[in-house]
């Protein structure tokens, strides 16, 4: 019981790397991202976004401390990034 329960501390962490390989991955190909529409860019890293809330969200509830402020860190951080990445796109839908 006790290794369900460490394997299920470290779902937070893992939530996290595997969204931020994702973004990584999706930014690293610049023409699929030129060729798609801003929409498609707001909708991709609002998707991302509550993702990083859920893993927030399960790594705040976990009892070890150390996961719980890496988790609570990590996650602020790129919720803020993501939040940037799409006011950047709504303020170009905007102008254009």
């Amino acid at each position: 019981m006790s290794v369900i329960r460490n394997r299920q501390d470290y779902n937070s962490i893992i939530l996290t790397g595997v969204l931020l390989i994702v973004a990584i991955i999706y930014l690293s190909f610049p023409e699929v991202v030129q060729t798609t529409n801003l929409w498609f860019d707001v909708i991709f890293f609002l998707l991302l976004n509550i993702g990083l809330v859920v893993s927030l969200i399960l790594g705040v509830r976990t009892k070890k401390k150390s996961i719980m402020l890496f988790s609570l860190f990590v996650n602020v951080a790129l919720l803020t990034i993501g939040m940037l990445f799409i006011l950047m796109n709504l303020m170009l839908i905007a102008i254009i």
